[in-house]
């Protein structure tokens, strides 16, 4: 019997004062496929994510499997160093990791990748919105963590880049030794980049249904 890799949240517990966001809420996923949280704004879906990466501690509950990952986040927030450039936003998280022209290496490619070969010295507040989505997806996919949190991450972005890196996340290395977390207000995403779609509501977060798509027949 080949047994499935999985990370779980178990019969978890968070709450903000009286609200309880996520109540006894278990999921286990799995790696090499790509899982979509569909729901609703409001309902639960980034306290998930940040439970998954231990930003939101636990009240009770168990995870399973999830200690000492490392994770790559990219967030709904760019989150990105206003006074550092393109390039040294994404050698932030490789610096610990890589000697200097390693990373820079690693930076240059992945920089280049999102299509800001040529604006990797601009800081911030000279690229539109959309380029610094792909400043703060550059630096996640350069890190290369174990599991990938995208929470609404392709927001910003044309067509044809989204459809591009979709492409790069499920041909490239990354989809099969990763677990990819993936929310989405946008079913065509779903539907083209997941293996599978939880449909959620709440608060508090439940799965109403279970969705496996074509990418995972």
């Amino acid at each position: 019997v080949l047994w499935k890799v999985i990370i779980a949240l178990n019969n978890i517990n968070i709450s903000y004062g009286n609200l309880k966001v996520l109540e006894n809420f278990s999921i286990s996923l799995e790696k090499g496929k790509v899982h979509c949280i569909f729901g609703a704004s409001g309902c639960g879906k980034t306290t998930l994510l940040n439970a998954l990466t231990g930003i939101n501690k636990l009240e009770s509950g168990d995870k399973l499997s999830l200690e000492n990952k490392k994770f790559s986040y990219v967030f709904q927030e760019d989150r990105l160093l206003p006074w550092a450039t393109a390039l040294e936003n994404v050698l932030f998280v490789l610096r610990d990791r890589y000697c200097d022209e390693e990373a820079k290496q690693i930076a240059e490619k992945y920089l280049n990748i999102v299509g800001l070969g040529k604006f990797i010295n601009a800081y911030p507040s000279e690229l539109s919105g959309g380029m610094q989505r792909r400043v703060s997806f550059a630096r996640a996919l350069s890190y290369r963590g174990e599991v990938f949190i995208l929470d609404e991450p392709f927001k910003g972005l044309d067509f044809k880049l989204k459809t591009e890196l979709i492409n790069y996340l499920i041909e490239s290395d990354i989809k099969e030794n990763s677990y990819i977390v993936f929310v989405t207000h946008d079913m065509q995403e779903a539907l083209s980049f997941s293996d599978y779609i939880y449909m959620v509501d709440g608060p508090p977060l439940k799965i109403m249904e279970k969705i496996e798509t074509h990418k995972n027949k």
